[in-house]
């Protein structure tokens, strides 16, 4: 019998064909790792569905010496050490590798409630930031990954245009915070999640709504999105998903209080958002965001905790366990 030598773990196996020298092992262990367009049919985490639910985007990247197969293959491991594995799944993201210093994956979750993150997925989010820190990955530590949350539209309420308009105008007033918060420099902003301004084009937008009115500014906003955009996703509110609206501010990161906090921090805004007039949002602070939306039901501890890690609270800025 013919052997081969497999192109991918350089081992002798024995072909069932002679189109294609990987062998089979290679084959199940690189499916695991799927196209940047792969979309699953979404399964819903947790209960309660008013409260909305909320998936992530983690990109990490490997050491140079990391090739596909050794990625694949820590992918392999990982999901044998999750009570949940198939919470998440796993998708190639060229952008991770564009700086020539390694190639990486994104890590994707399936929707869950804010309860969800905080208990149950929690727990597989510390083994998973755990393995890769303990094998050489990283997600804070380079220029190119990012954490980027969806939250469900449904959590916007009846008036979703409303919540859009009053969003954007909260995210504009906190920008300066926000950008502290995201722990990006300000070339990372502008090229992965460009603020999209309100108050700063006010003069425009009259000519195409009424800028008063909220739900009249936000149905401007909902009817073209690529208004803000620019033709371009990478923006820091993106609205161009049919079921969800993507805060794509956040560098990445393997300290999972930190996502947990990206998560909380997103449900906060659109939260108040929701509740609070134009005028009260403008008196917020986004250090202040958390015991405001609190008032209606969330619970946001470790947002207020990477807050005050932040020196939000005063103090100094800590970020040395961010990987």
């Amino acid at each position: 019998m013919d052997l081969c030598i497999c192109l991918i773990c350089e081992e002798l196996f024995s072909p069932d064909n002679d189109t294609i020298n990987i062998c089979d092992a290679c084959i199940i262990k690189n499916d695991k790792i799927k196209t940047h367009e792969y979309k699953p049919e979404p399964v819903f985490y947790g209960s309660g569905s008013d409260a909305g639910f909320f998936g992530i985007e983690l990109e990490v990247k490997a050491m140079p010496e990391h090739d596909d197969y050794a990625i694949s293959s820590d992918v392999e491991k990982i999901e044998s050490y999750l009570d949940y594995p198939d919470f998440w799944y796993y998708k190639n993201d060229n952008s991770i590798g564009i700086d020539k210093n390694g190639e990486g994956v994104e890590l994707v979750s399936h929707p869950a409630t804010l309860d969800y993150w905080q208990d149950e997925a929690g727990k597989d989010l510390d083994t998973l930031c755990h393995f890769y820190k303990e094998h050489g990955y990283t997600s804070h530590r380079n220029s190119t990954c990012g954490l980027h949350v969806h939250a469900s539209k449904s959590l916007l309420g009846d008036d979703p245009a409303s919540v859009i308009a009053r969003l954007f105008i909260l995210t504009e007033h906190a920008h300066s915070d926000l950008i502290k918060f995201s722990r990006r420099t300000h070339d990372q902003l502008r090229k992965w999640c460009t603020l999209q301004p309100v108050y700063g084009i006010k003069k425009s937008l009259l000519q195409s709504c009424d800028f008063n009115d909220d739900h009249d500014l936000g149905q401007y906003i909902l009817s073209d999105p690529n208004y803000y955009n620019h033709g371009r996703k990478n923006v820091l509110w993106n609205l161009t998903h049919e079921n969800t609206i993507e805060l794509r501010l956040n560098k990445g990161t393997l300290n999972p209080e930190t996502i947990i906090a990206c998560i909380e921090l997103a449900h906060a805004m659109i939260i108040v958002a929701k509740q609070l007039t134009r005028q009260q949002l403008l008196e917020l602070n986004l250090y202040n965001i958390p015991a405001v939306a609190e008032q209606y039901g969330g619970s946001y501890g470790n947002l207020i905790a990477y807050l005050s890690k932040r020196g939000f609270y005063g103090g100094e800025d800590y970020t040395d366990d961010e990987y």
